[in-house]
Formats: C-alpha cells, sequence, structure tokens
C-alpha cells in the first residue's frame, strides 16, 4: 500500500523526502504501484508533487481534516486531475497517506479497497456431469454459457487469482485498454472480459493463450480486443487468418469496441482481402505497389497503418522465393501474435508450418483461437512453443504420435491441463432448452417435383466424375512437370531440379462430389424449411435453422458484396465445378 511504503521511506530518510521529486520513482523501486489497484495513485502523487500540493502540505501548522479538503478541492479543479479523470476519493487519499507518513493523522483507507471485488465462490459440479452453467468473474451482464464440467473449477482458481491480484476484471480491463469501466461493460460481456483479461495475462508473462470458445460466444469480439491491447503495448501486432474475406469480420468486431480507426496493412492481393463494412463500402483498400514495396525493403509497416493482416496460406510458398516470409518475421519479433482459426497452422514439414513455429517462437505473446484447437495433431508442437505443453520436454514428432495415438480421451486430459495451467479457456451456449424436431414432406405432388429434380442434377454429378477420372486424371497422371516447369519458368538447363518434389497440385472433382450431393439435398428442402420457419415464428416462437453448407464459396464467385444476385440455378455451381477441374499447379523444388 502506498501509505506503508511512504511511512517507510520517512522512518529511512526523514520528512524531508515526501517533497523529493524523485518521490515517485522511489516508490517505484519499493514496488508500491506493482498491484492494478494502487497504479492511479501513482499518477495523483505525481500530480501533487508536481503542482506543489505536497509543498503547501508539508508547510501547512494545522493538518485539521478541514485544511486537508481544501487542499484537495484545489487540486481537483486544476488541468491535470481533470485531464486524467482523478476522483475526490484518490486525491483524498494519497494526501492522507502523505499525512500519515509525516506522522499528522491516522492511517488512511485506500479508495481502492473500498467495495473490494469479492472472489467467485467456486461452481459446484456433481459426479456425472458433462457440463455445467458458467459463472463470470466479471461484472457485466452475462450471454448465458455453459462450460465442461471438467474445466469449471481451474478456469474459477484462474480468474479468483486475476481477481486477487489486480482487482475486478472489469477495472483491469479498462485500465489494460483504455477505456472506462462503463464503455468494457458496454462493448464486452460478462464471459468475453474473463476471456480477454485471461488472454492478457498471459501475453503479459511472455506466454501464449488458447480462445477455445464455441460458435456464439464472441471470439471476434475478443480477439478485436487483444488485438487493440497488443497495439498500446508499443508493437505493431500480426493478425493471421483463415480466410482473406475474414478481415471485414475483424474491422466489424473493431468497431463495435470502439476502435474501427484501426488500419491494417494486407498481406493478401485478392479481392476478397478488401475490408468491406456492413453498407458493401470497402473502408481499407489492399495496398498501393509502392506501400508493398516499401514493406518489402524495409520490412516495416508504412505510415498510416496500425497492424498487420494476412491469412495462413501466404506463407505456404517455399521460404526461398517468398520474400513476405523474413518481412513478417522482423514485425513479429518483439510484438505480439494473433492467430485466428489456429488449427490451420499445421504442419511439421511444411513451409507454412515451419514459418509459424518460427513466428510463434519470436513473439512476445500469442492468443491462439479455434473452437476446434486439436483438430489436426500437427498443430501441437506450435501450441507447445508457449503453453504448459512446453514442460512435458516431448519432441515435436512424439508429440504428435501421442495425441494421435491418445484420441478423444487425451485431447480431454490435456485440454484440462492447459486449462488448470491458465492458458486455455472454453464455453459454448446452453442448448438444452432448444426443442428439436424431424419434420417430412408430406405432399405427394411436392415428393415427386424434388425427386424429378434431384435426379436431373444428380445425372449430370456423375458425368462429371465421369470426365473427371477418364480424361482429366489420366492427363496429369502423364504430364512432364520438369518439361512445363522448364518451359513456363524459363529454368536453366543447369538448374537441377529435384525429382521427389515434384508434384502435381489439384483439386479433384471427387473431393467436391459429396459437397455438391449436400447443397443440392440443401436446395430441395429449402422451399420447406422457408415455410416451417415461418409458421413457427407465426406462433410467436423463436426457430433456430442450422445450416450446415452455407454456400458462401459459391455466392463469393457468383457476385461481389453489396451486389444482388439476379439469378441462382444450380447449374451454376456446376458449371463452377467444371471450370474447377482445368485448374492445376505445378511445384518442385531445387535440389542444393
Amino acid at each position: 500500500m502506498l501509505h506503508e511504503i511512504l511511512l517507510q521511506l520517512v522512518d529511512n530518510q526523514g520528512v524531508q523526502v515526501l517533497a523529493n521529486p524523485y518521490l515517485c520513482g522511489m516508490c517505484d523501486d519499493m514496488l508500491a504501484f506493482s498491484n492494478w489497484k494502487e497504479r492511479p495513485n501513482r499518477l495523483v502523487l505525481r500530480g501533487m508533487i508536481a503542482d506543489g500540493t505536497v509543498s503547501q502540505l508539508l508547510q501547512m501548522e494545522s493538518h485539521e481534516k478541514e485544511e486537508i479538503a481544501n487542499l484537495v478541492s484545489a487540486f481537483m479543479s486544476t488541468d491535470f486531475a481533470k485531464d486524467n479523470s482523478i476522483t475526490d476519493a484518490m486525491a483524498f487519499y494519497v494526501l492522507n497517506s502523505i499525512a500519515y507518513a509525516a506522522g499528522w493523522g491516522e492511517m488512511p483507507v485506500s479508495h481502492s479497497d473500498k467495495g473490494a471485488t469479492q472472489s467467485q465462490p467456486a461452481p459446484e459440479v456433481k459426479l456425472g456431469q458433462q457440463i455445467v452453467e458458467y459463472k463470470p468473474a466479471a461484472e457485466s451482464e452475462s450471454i448465458g454459457t455453459m462450460i465442461p464440467a471438467n474445466m469449471a473449477i481451474p478456469v474459477n482458481r484462474n480468474l479468483n487469482r486475476i481477481v486477487h491480484e489486480e482487482g475486478g476484471l472489469v477495472d483491469f480491463l479498462a485500465y489494460e485498454l483504455q477505456f472506462t469501466p462503463e464503455h468494457v461493460q458496454q462493448v464486452l460481456a460478462a464471459e468475453q472480459i474473463d476471456g480477454v483479461a485471461m488472454a492478457i495475462r498471459q501475453m503479459q508473462v511472455g506466454q501464449g493463450f488458447i480462445l477455445s470458445d464455441a460458435t456464439g460466444i464472441g471470439k471476434g469480439r475478443q480477439l478485436a480486443a487483444l488485438l487493440y491491447w497488443a497495439l498500446l503495448q508499443c508493437s505493431v501486432p500480426v493478425f493471421v487468418t483463415e480466410k482473406s474475406v475474414l478481415f471485414s469480420d475483424l474491422y466489424r468486431d473493431l468497431k463495435d469496441i470502439g476502435c474501427g480507426q484501426l488500419r491494417p496493412f494486407i498481406l493478401n492481393s485478392d479481392r476478397e482481402a478488401r475490408v468491406i463494412d456492413a453498407d458493401g463500402v470497402c473502408v481499407v483498400d489492399l495496398p498501393s505497389a509502392s506501400e508493398m514495396e516499401y514493406f518489402r525493403v524495409n520490412h516495416q509497416l508504412p505510415d498510416g497503418y496500425d497492424f498487420l493482416a494476412l491469412t495462413y496460406s501466404q506463407m505456404s510458398i517455399n521460404e526461398t522465393k517468398n520474400w513476405k516470409m523474413p518481412c513478417v518475421l522482423d514485425v513479429v519479433k518483439d510484438s505480439y501474435l494473433i492467430l485466428d482459426e489456429s488449427h490451420n497452422a499445421t504442419g511439421t514439414d511444411s513451409n507454412q508450418g515451419r514459418f509459424f513455429r518460427q513466428a510463434v517462437n519470436d513473439a512476445c505473446g500469442v492468443t491462439f483461437a479455434s473452437a476446434t484447437y486439436a483438430k489436426n495433431c500437427s498443430t501441437m508442437p506450435l501450441y507447445a512453443l508457449k503453453t504448459a505443453i512446453a514442460e512435458s520436454r516431448i519432441g515435436a514428432e512424439d508429440l504428435i504420435d501421442i495425441v494421435e495415438s491418445g484420441g478423444i480421451i487425451l485431447q480431454e486430459e490435456l485440454s484440462k491441463g492447459l486449462v488448470a495451467s491458465g492458458s486455455m479457456i472454453r464455453r459454448e451456449r446452453d442448448m438444452s432448452d432448444i426443442q428439436r424436431e424431424l419434420r417430412f414432406e408430406k405432399d405427394d405432388i411436392r415428393i415427386s417435383s424434388m425427386r424429378l429434380a434431384y435426379d436431373r442434377v444428380i445425372e449430370v454429378v456423375q458425368d462429371l466424375q465421369d470426365f473427371d477420372v477418364k480424361f482429366i486424371k489420366p492427363y496429369l497422371k502423364n504430364i512432364d512437370i520438369e518439361d512445363q516447369l522448364r518451359k513456363t519458368l524459363q529454368i536453366p538447363d543447369d538448374v537441377v531440379i529435384d525429382a521427389k518434389s515434384m508434384r502435381v497440385i489439384r483439386e479433384s472433382f471427387a473431393s467436391r462430389f459429396m459437397p455438391t450431393v449436400q447443397q443440392l439435398l440443401l436446395a430441395t428442402k429449402t422451399e420447406l424449411a422457408v415455410q416451417t420457419t415461418l409458421e413457427v415464428l407465426k406462433s410467436g416462437r423463436k426457430p433456430v435453422v442450422e445450416i450446415q453448407h452455407t454456400m458462401e464459396a459459391q455466392l463469393d464467385y457468383l457476385c461481389n458484396v453489396g451486389e444482388e444476385l439476379k439469378s441462382f440455378e444450380f447449374i451454376q455451381i456446376l458449371r463452377r465445378n467444371l471450370n474447377a477441374m482445368f485448374h492445376y499447379k505445378l511445384e518442385a523444388t531445387e535440389r542444393k
């Protein structure tokens, strides 16, 4: 506490130390402001020393409460106090601490001790429960979520530890994000405040945090807050996600928390990478050629940009031919890394996998966000670099083999250990009250019409599959990869191409077959689903329509954001699949 530190200084150096211009520095050395609750007092003390309030107190012959109140009133009228949102309680505590240390008053009560935040009681978990109600530690509105039973108590302990060390989570985030407590509660739900607070604590000590919330909890909103926090640490944060269209989603989340002014330097060059707002207006365009050249040469963002944004695919090209890799690594060093959909940063031997392991290792702190973080076992060595998994001291290959062999049971135990160490959290929506009803079409005429439409389309689908097997695959199997590469890229004869590295990269129609059939089934059921939804709405209930395949990629192919799609026939999807058959890439590396 400040008054205890000041008293100790007076005992060692005399009362005159209280008027020393370097008093704040002395208190810093004695860790007076190491606790979050004490940090605002440093600002008040510095202001009172600078404007002479402390000197006036020490020169006073009378030290009655009225005299101290007058000094506080005079200090509170200064521009310094107004500009820094200093309260009367803060000013009274600091001035009374000085009086107490000088031997003139009683021991003061800190304003931060009044109505201190209480620890959240441990959740009750009954034997056999798989999931329990999540009770946030943050004093804000909850969105109503659940948490796996084996994670409930460890998460509760971790959050209570932060509350004990830093004070209330709302005030903690208000300090870290330079928001008002009211703004924090307005833009973040209680669950989101808990998640952001845990992630910040991990990144503050150079570690990583796995945000594994399920859909509907607001991972994007939490990542936006963490991105802004990283920016406030005087760094250039790096944001990586799965698809470039998600940059627009990030913008909307940043705007929702009041940080829509932040401008990303987008490393992708595709049209979907532009940041589009809810009205279809482009708010952040792709960097110009000169700006991209500046980044390539200087390994720094041009003026006017706040953070770097890219997709995982940008780091999939061989490092010897990808100038972006060293540039991004230089930005990541001494900065913070936000990996959205982190299960995509996979591979032990791939260019992408090697790059992101290096990036995670170099970063000051990392947040991994993925509802299915353990989807790819090859991602585990990436998490091990910045989480408690590193304590196992298991090599990358062995770790992958162990997780693959252990299956779901081992993954659950691994998640439990990560949560216990403060490296992970997962919440999900409560779906227990949702009524599920399986409906069947009973109109024979409509059934016949649907069956006829399905049969007509499936015949074309089968024809496409046969065409792929009989013509496309044999052609690609007999293609001379080296000859085509040398002709296309004009590779000199003295350059030796590694035969083992030569391959044809192509998405076969077989991989599109099942999604196409599923989209076809969705199309046949759409009219019935719409009519049923309208009936439920008219009855006063709120239906939940679950769509397995949203056809987002197909819609993006057919029109731009904000444009009207005049017609949408299934033949357009089949035509796109046919065109895709004729696209392939050749890849090879030079033999060293």
